[in-house]
């Protein structure tokens, strides 16, 4: 069936982990095209989940990330944004982590990841409730890894480094022509 989608990993986590990949040696070429959802996100201190490219299953830390964002929120204007030279992007703004509610949640789309004279690049969309305010917030993104190379995967962590996810199920998907 064209465009279908096909798992090609899936990470459940059970306890606090620095970070998550998804790829690297489950990495399948024959795709152009990946999708990728979070579900269910927790973190060990209010942050907001990260992303990095994996080239040669290792995460691409060099400040050559660049993003836009749409920040929507039900209770205050919402924002636009854009930043470069960055060693990371962001998948969704600060998650709560003294709220057992709160979570992030999200799907991206991977493009041009096996091409090696292109960048990679990625759109993401997801969403989660603001503890202070009890309201809704949205995240519409756009990042892009100003490398030209053929990357494998991405990595998942918090913006901190000193912060652990704890909670969230990630999956990878191929999809098919």
């Amino acid at each position: 069936m064209a465009g279908s989608l096909k798992l090609l990993e899936k990470v459940t986590l059970s306890g606090a982990t620095a970070s998550v990949t998804l790829g690297d040696d489950t990495w399948d070429t024959s795709y152009n095209v990946y999708y990728v959802t979070f579900d269910g996100v927790k973190v060990s201190a209010d942050d907001s989940l990260a992303v990095r490219v994996l080239a040669s299953g290792s995460p691409q830390t060099a400040t050559n990330y660049q993003e836009s964002v749409m920040y929507a929120k039900s209770d205050t204007n919402s924002t636009v944004g854009g930043s470069v030279g960055l060693g990371q992007g962001d998948a969704t703004a600060t998650i709560d982590s003294g709220v057992a509610a709160s979570s992030g949640n999200g799907h991206m789309y991977l493009y041009s990841f096996n091409n090696s004279a292109e960048y990679s690049y990625m759109t993401v969309d997801s969403v989660h409730m603001q503890y202070a305010t009890n309201s809704g917030r949205g995240f519409m993104k756009s990042i892009i890894h100003t490398v030209a190379a053929a990357n494998d995967g991405i990595l998942f962590k918090c913006n901190t480094d000193s912060n652990n996810l704890t909670a969230g199920t990630f999956k990878l998907f191929g999809i098919s022509k």
